[in-house]
């Protein structure tokens, strides 16, 4: 890991290759495997030993093998290149997956995971891409007590390609080009043609969507693109996040306009 002064003369990470950002801190990959984090600390969710606020990048302890990182609410988790996962941080929900719901300053092991090659933290919850295309998720996907799950727990798919996971829902992506979303629904955010005031817990079908490429969840809402390189959302749009030119909520995919 080396940096060089900035602007300011302070020195400045010049070897990242990833970065991903929470709630009030965020990390950054360096190549070699190593990951710095900074920002709010007080879950321990910079990983390097303290519960210290940190204003500038500091080392996550224990961690010289990391491939990906992905950064929570008050957790962050990295990929290893062994295929495991580690995550530290906030851990109310079981979003660390080490079995237990206590804080962890520095990286612990996601329990029974060794085959992932994709990560995706969010607020109370972290999910994992396993090798033979399955999802696997703990901590909460509601942000209730209800629904802890403290080590990882398959959701039984075979052709998942991708996963994206935010505050209260969730949503995959399948060899198929097909797509899943699960979690809470006030808003039509999982695409499925309703709205709904309690969480689905089971993984749906997004409607009218069978040819996507990429998923990424937002706050209430998804967007996906698609082959002919269209982007579509649904979900909440109060303040035009479908970028459809409207503020209404659509519960299934709507196409993305651009200015003319």
């Amino acid at each position: 890991m080396t940096f060089t002064p900035n602007s300011t003369g302070a020195p400045g990470i010049t070897d990242a290759i990833a970065i991903s950002a929470g709630a009030a801190h965020a990390c950054a990959l360096i190549q070699g495997g190593e990951v710095v984090c900074w920002g709010y600390n007080v879950h321990g969710e910079v990983g390097d030993g303290t519960t210290q606020r940190r204003l500038t990048a500091v080392a996550v302890h224990n961690l010289n093998d990391a491939t990906a990182i992905s950064v929570g609410g008050s957790q962050a988790c990295a990929l290893r290149r062994s295929g495991q996962v580690a995550c530290w941080g906030g851990n109310d929900y079981g979003q660390l997956g080490d079995g237990t719901t206590d804080q962890r300053l520095t990286p612990v092991a996601v329990q029974g995971l060794t085959d992932a090659t994709a990560i995706s933290a969010a607020l109370t919850q972290s999910c994992a891409l396993r090798q033979a295309g399955d999802i696997a998720c703990w901590g909460s996907p509601t942000g209730e007590v209800s629904t802890n799950q403290l080590i990882p727990k398959d959701l039984g798919f075979t052709h998942a390609t991708a996963i994206s996971t935010t505050y209260q829902h969730a949503c995959t992506l399948f060899e198929s080009a097909q797509a899943a979303c699960w979690g809470y629904n006030s808003a039509g955010q999982l695409g499925n043609g309703v709205s709904s005031d309690g969480p689905m817990l089971t993984p749906g079908p997004v409607l009218d969507l069978d040819d996507a490429t990429a998923i990424s969840t937002g706050g209430a809402h998804s967007c996906a693109l698609r082959r002919n390189a269209h982007v579509d959302c649904w979900g909440t749009n109060n303040w035009g996040q479908l970028g459809d030119s409207t503020t209404t909520s659509h519960f299934t995919p709507s196409s993305v306009l651009a200015v003319q």
